[in-house]
């Protein structure tokens, strides 16, 4: 029994690490998407 809720919160740690990262990542795709907007906006 505890050793299976163990295993849970381990699993969540890792699903929320993973979101963090993922969520990390693709803010800064949009970052940089924003970036090449701005550019191509200033070099018209």
């Amino acid at each position: 029994m505890g050793d299976a809720s163990l295993t849970g919160h381990h699993l969540r740690r890792t699903f929320r690490f993973r979101f963090l990262r993922w969520r990390a990542e693709r803010n800064r795709d949009i970052e940089f998407a924003a970036q090449v907007i701005e550019q191509s906006l200033q070099d018209r």
